[in-house]
C-alpha cells in the first residue's frame, strides 16, 4: 500500500488544495473538475516536494473529473480495479493530503463500501472511511492498492458525505477528456464553485514550454452485425499515428467470416473452408493465430463449427460460441462456449448452453454474457462457470452491448434494459418498437439502437431517456461506418459505391461535421468499404485495395497507400498494438505499423 500512496499527488488551484492521482502514462493526473474549476493551470506537488504547472487537457463537472498533464513522469503505482466486482461490504482505503499547506504528509484512512448509487448519470460509490476536504480528487482503493474511485467534491455537501466517483464513470469518461472535452454545468465563470476557505500553499511553480499532449485511443467501435469482438478494445494504440508503412502479408483462408481480433500481440483470423470451384462453404471453420508483429504462423485451429462461430478475445485467451458437431458423424449439433489458450489451440474450459444457439455473445472483460434460447446467462471468463442467469418477461434477447458494470438487452417484444452486473438489478426499462435485425452500441454517455443496420433511436445509457429518434429512412449506415466520441464517421449514404466519406454528430438533426472525397486512383475516385477510429484518425479500407489515414477534426486526408496487385477491396480494418491490420474478404491480411 506504501507504493501505491506514492502516486497519490497534491494539487492546489484557485479554488483551494485535495489530491490527485497518477494514471499509468506517468505525467498525466485524473483529479476532481470542481478543485480544478476555472484555473487553466493547476500546481502540482509529488511526494517529494517537487512542483510542476500542469495543463487541464479536459474537464467534465458532470462526472466531476479533470485530467491534467504535468512535464515530468512521476510513479505510477496505482492500476485501475475491476468496476464489476466493487460490492457492498468490501474493504477500502481513502489516500489524500490534509487541507491547507503542503507539509508532505498523507492522510490515509479505512472503511468499508456502504453503498453504491447513481446521480444524473453519475455513478458513485458511499464510504464510512473517514475524508476531509484535502482527499478531494484523491483515490479510494481496494485492499490490494487498486483504484475503484475518486474522492467527489461533494464530500464538502454534508448532505452527500463521503461520497467516491465510481471506477466505472471513471473508465467511461477518461477518453473524452484525454481527447479534450471540456464539459461545464453552467457555462462562463459563474460555474466555478466556492473556494475552500484554507490557508492557501505557496509552492513554487517551475515555468516549462506547454506541452502537446499525445491524443490516447477510444475504445474501438466493433461491428454489430459482426461476430467478433476484441474486448482490449484499442489501449495500445496510443502510438498508431500516420503516416505508417507496410510491415507483413498474410494469406489466411479464401473467405475470411469477419473481423480479424488482436489481443496479447497474436492476431486471429477466422476462415470458411472452399468447395473445388473455390466458392465458401460452411461448415469447417478454421482459426489461424499470427504473431501481431511478424506475421509469423503461430498455429492452426480447426473447429467443428457448422456455423460462422461468435467470437470475442481477451486476456490471452480466445472465446468461441457456436453448435459444433463431427461433421462425418451426421451428430446433431450441440452448443456450447469453448475457451482457447493463445500459446497453443487447447481447449481450458467448456461451457454447454444448453443445446441452443443464442443471438449474441458479449464481455466487459471479465464476464462473458451469452443468450441461450430466450435468457441471459453470465459466464466467468477465467473459470467457465455460470455466474447468473436473467430472463425476460416477454420475447427473447436479440441484441446486447456491456460496459464495465451494465449490460444493456434488447428484447424482441422491442423493450431495452440496463442491468446492473454485480446486482443483476434492473437500472431501467423502455418500450421502443420492435425492430428487425436489432443491434445495441455504447458510445459514451448514449446508447444507439440500430435496425437493419440503419441507426434508428439514441437513448441516454444512465436512465433510458430517449434523446431522439430518427425519421423512417433516413441515410445513415453505421454497419460500414464507425461511432466516437458522439460523431458517425463513414459513407454518405448506406451505398457503398459512394466516394464520399462524412463525419455527423449524432443528434436530432444530424449535422454534419465535415465532407472530404475518397483518394483518387487511376483518374477515379476509390469507393469506401471499411472504417474504424484509433488515435485521433479516421482509417478507411477501400477498393481498389487501399488503407487511408483522414484527420477526425477537419476530415484532412494525411496518408494513403494501396496494396499493390491486390485486386478485392479492404473490408476489415482493425487497429491494435500500435499496428493497423487490414483484410479483404478472400483472405489475405495486409499489417502497416510505424516506418
Amino acid at each position: 500500500m506504501q507504493k501505491a500512496t506514492r502516486s497519490v499527488v497534491y494539487v492546489f488551484t484557485a479554488t483551494g488544495s485535495g489530491s490527485g492521482v497518477v494514471l499509468a502514462s506517468g505525467n498525466q493526473i485524473v483529479t476532481s473538475a470542481y478543485l480544478v474549476g476555472r484555473d487553466d493551470a493547476p500546481t502540482v506537488i509529488s511526494e517529494d516536494g517537487s512542483s510542476y504547472r500542469a495543463q487541464v487537457i479536459g474537464l467534465d463537472e458532470y462526472a466531476d473529473l479533470a485530467l491534467l498533464h504535468i512535464p515530468v513522469s512521476l510513479p505510477a503505482n496505482i492500476p485501475f480495479g475491476v468496476s464489476a466486482r466493487i460490492r457492498v461490504g468490501d474493504d477500502v482505503i481513502v489516500v489524500g493530503y490534509p487541507e491547507g499547506p503542503f507539509t508532505g504528509w498523507k492522510s490515509v484512512t479505512r472503511g468499508i463500501v456502504t453503498g453504491v448509487s447513481v446521480t444524473s448519470g453519475t455513478r458513485y460509490i458511499q464510504t464510512d472511511a473517514p475524508i476531509s476536504r484535502g482527499n478531494i480528487g484523491g483515490p479510494v482503493l481496494d485492499r490490494y492498492g487498486n483504484l475503484i474511485g475518486l474522492i467527489a467534491f461533494s464530500v464538502m455537501d454534508s448532505q452527500r458525505p463521503n461520497l467516491g466517483i465510481h471506477l466505472a464513470t471513471i473508465e467511461t469518461t477518461l477518453p473524452s477528456l484525454e481527447l479534450g472535452r471540456i464539459a461545464r454545468v453552467t457555462p462562463g465563470p459563474a460555474s466555478s464553485p466556492t473556494p475552500i476557505s484554507i490557508i492557501a500553499p505557496t509552492p513554487t511553480r517551475i515555468p516549462f514550454p506547454t506541452p502537446t499532449p499525445q491524443i490516447p485511443a477510444l475504445a474501438s467501435w466493433s461491428h454489430p452485425y459482426g461476430d467478433a469482438t476484441n474486448a482490449q478494445s484499442n489501449r495500445d494504440e496510443k502510438s498508431l499515428q500516420p503516416p505508417v508503412s507496410f510491415k507483413w502479408s498474410a494469406a489466411v483462408g479464401k473467405c475470411l467470416t469477419q473481423a480479424p481480433l488482436v489481443d496479447g500481440g497474436i492476431l486471429y483470423a477466422l476462415a470458411l473452408s472452399t468447395d473445388d470451384k473455390g466458392t465458401c462453404t460452411s461448415p469447417a471453420v478454421t482459426i489461424k493465430a499470427h504473431d501481431a508483429v511478424t506475421g509469423q504462423l503461430r498455429w492452426e485451429y480447426p473447429t467443428r463449427c457448422s456455423l460462422a462461430p461468435k467470437v470475442v478475445a481477451l486476456r490471452q485467451t480466445l472465446y468461441l460460441y457456436c453448435p459444433e458437431t463431427d461433421i462425418s458423424s451426421g451428430a446433431q449439433p450441440t452448443y456450447s462456449i469453448r475457451a482457447l489458450s493463445s500459446v497453443q489451440p487447447q481447449p481450458l474450459w467448456e461451457f454447454d448452453t444448453g443445446g441452443y444457439s443464442g443471438q449474441f455473445m458479449v464481455s466487459n472483460g471479465d464476464v462473458l454474457f451469452v443468450e441461450t434460447y430466450g435468457r441471459v446467462t453470465a459466464v466467468d471468463a477465467v473459470s467457465g462457470k455460470a455466474l447468473w442467469e436473467h430472463s425476460t418477461e416477454v420475447g427473447s434477447f436479440a441484441a446486447a452491448a456491456a460496459t464495465r458494470d451494465v449490460l444493456y438487452l434488447y428484447s424482441t417484444a422491442g423493450a431495452v434494459e440496463a442491468l446492473d452486473i454485480a446486482t443483476q438489478k434492473q437500472l431501467w426499462r423502455v418500450t421502443v418498437n420492435p425492430m428487425a435485425s436489432p443491434a445495441l452500441i455504447v458510445d459514451m454517455s448514449r446508447l444507439l439502437l440500430l435496425s437493419n443496420r440503419q441507426l434508428t433511436a439514441v437513448l441516454e445509457a444512465g436512465s433510458g431517456i430517449m434523446y431522439f429518434r430518427l425519421p423512417v429512412g433516413t441515410q445513415f449506415s453505421p454497419y460500414v461506418g464507425t461511432v466516437a466520441s458522439g460523431t458517425y464517421y463513414g459513407p454518405t449514404s448506406a451505398l457503398l459505391s459512394v466516394p464520399q466519406i462524412v463525419a455527423t454528430d449524432i443528434g436530432p438533426t444530424m449535422p454534419k461535421r465535415w465532407e472530404a472525397p475518397t483518394p483518387m486512383f487511376n483518374d477515379r475516385r476509390v469507393t469506401v468499404s471499411s472504417f474504424v477510429y484509433a488515435n485521433g484518425y479516421l482509417w478507411v479500407g477501400s477498393g481498389p485495395a487501399g488503407l487511408h489515414a483522414y484527420e477526425t477534426s477537419s476530415g484532412t486526408l494525411v496518408s494513403s497507400s494501396l496494396m499493390v496487385g491486390e485486386t478485392n477491396a479492404i473490408v476489415y480494418v482493425v487497429p491494435a498494438n500500435g499496428m493497423v491490420f487490414a483484410g479483404t474478404r478472400q483472405g489475405k491480411l495486409y499489417a502497416y505499423g510505424k516506418p
